[in-house]
């Protein structure tokens, strides 16, 4: 410009995201740059309309100082920030606007960065290869052009990452038919495109470890040493006579009696997920429900708390019932073993609640013991691609969403359940306080007999 003669002042016509960089270009050089508005409406009809005639206009008025605003400096932080909210806002719209998302980034490229191209090939600068977290505190150190292309950078990478990853995925939904008149969807998830995945949602299934409903859900990657299942719960029954202070033929006859329901029980629980036996605790369960399906050199890693599963117990247990006593537990098992020539390590969530009569309850005649183990949730995967595989599983396991409306509908039902269940304790609640009654009445009468006898 200052070969045609004394450059007074510049005028730019409407600076948009282009105009942009010439604008703050003319301010490094020094010369006064003015923003320009858009001409006269009617001049504009009358003259026409073209590039040449905006460019003329524009200095005319830039000349006389008509129609025009002292522009923003458009740099410094004020600049890093919008160029940051352009990518951010930009980002978030990828899904939905391909064609906007490229050409505002290509915009923001073109008139934040295009000047100092030069200096970037000059200087290299180390922030480039830090990680995310540590690229974004040596972001706040650079040099403000060294910053406002890093962010553009930063905004393709980012981008360009989140499209690979939704390239990797694909959605899949877990129905529930049987509880409701129409199929719903009750979960919602993420999985790789290359797993192979099932799932459901059962009701009313026997000798579950929920008497509402179970979610079963398998997930495994082609080749099967990674992935993750949810399988249904179990039930542990067990029956006991109380034998003290019986008469030792009466006392055989109640336990011969005991056995014989055992066995009943042990013929019509299975190959079901009712079991038959004793609960002793943790290990018990894990040794009865686990080993068995594994192979024969599974080895326990870690055995680790779920202060969670614990924590959701204790204000469901830690109340007292009348006549029960209760007990619980909530752990993750890690264990180790070989699947044909592959070693595979795998996380297993078990916990359970066990409900007994209290032994000291005078109207209670036998024992016995119910254990409900909830679903049992495990994942796998091998040690030699531990880091990618377990990033997947969590990735899986993040993305799980529950149907609102489906949720809703859950809620409608364990509602009207707990207020069955709450009357039904209310009522069992005094029969067993009127046979109390009943017993301590005979016991009365009895002694009221023998009394009686002395006395005769």
């Amino acid at each position: 410009m200052r070969s045609f003669g004394d450059l007074q002042r510049i005028g730019v016509d409407c600076t948009c995201s282009y105009d942009a960089g010439v604008l703050r270009y003319g301010q490094a050089a020094g010369a006064d740059v003015l923003e320009v508005t858009a001409p006269d409406k009617l001049v504009r009809r009358r003259r026409g309309n073209s590039y040449e005639f905006d460019a003329q206009t524009a200095a005319h008025a830039a000349f006389a100082e008509r129609r025009t605003v002292t522009p923003r400096s458009r740099d410094g932080l004020v600049e890093s920030l919008r160029v940051l909210q352009v990518c951010r806002k930009t980002a978030v719209q990828a899904r939905r606007i391909w064609r906007g998302v490229f050409l505002d980034l290509g915009r923001a490229c073109i008139s934040a960065a295009w000047p100092f191209v030069v200096t970037l090939r000059i200087r290299q600068d180390s922030c480039v290869r830090l990680d995310f977290t540590e690229r974004f505190r040596c972001f706040k150190r650079c040099p403000m052009p060294v910053c406002r292309y890093v962010a553009i950078a930063l905004c393709w990478i980012h981008l360009l990452t989140g499209m690979a990853h939704s390239q990797q995925t694909k959605s899949f939904d877990i129905l529930d038919s049987q509880g409701f008149n129409a199929p719903i969807v009750a979960y919602s998830l993420q999985v790789p495109q290359d797993w192979q995945v099932s799932g459901e949602v059962l009701w009313a299934k026997p000798c579950s470890g929920n008497d509402l409903y179970e979610v079963v859900f398998t997930g495994r990657s082609p080749d099967g040493l990674t992935g993750m299942r949810i399988l249904p719960g179990h039930q542990v029954i067990w029956l006991g006579a109380m034998t003290a202070g019986l008469d030792h033929a009466l006392a055989q006859m109640m336990v011969a009696q005991t056995e014989a329901q055992l066995n009943k029980l042990r013929t019509q629980f299975r190959n079901t997920n009712c079991h038959v036996g004793h609960d002793t605790g943790t290990e018990q369960l894990f040794q009865t429900l686990v080993k068995p399906a594994r192979p024969a050199d599974m080895r326990v890693i870690a055995t680790m708390p779920n202060d969670i599963g614990r924590k959701q117990f204790a204000q469901v247990f830690d109340v007292a019932a009348p006549g029960m006593q209760s007990s619980y537990d909530a752990v993750r098992i890690d264990i180790a073993y070989n699947l044909g020539p592959h070693p595979i390590q795998e996380s297993l969530w078990l916990s359970w609640y066990l409900f007994q009569p209290d032994p000291s309850d005078p109207v209670m005649a036998g024992t016995y013991q119910q254990t409900f183990v909830e679903p049992l949730r495990l994942t796998w995967v091998s040690p030699n691609r531990r880091a990618v595989d377990q990033a997947k599983i969590d990735a899986l396991v993040a993305s799980i969403k529950v149907n609102p409306d489906w949720q809703n509908r859950i809620n409608e039902v364990q509602r009207k359940r707990t207020e069955a269940n709450r009357r039904n304790n209310e009522e069992n609640g005094a029969q067993r306080e009127a046979e109390r009654a009943r017993a301590e009445a005979l016991r009365d009468a009895d002694h009221q007999r023998f009394i009686d006898m002395i006395r005769q």
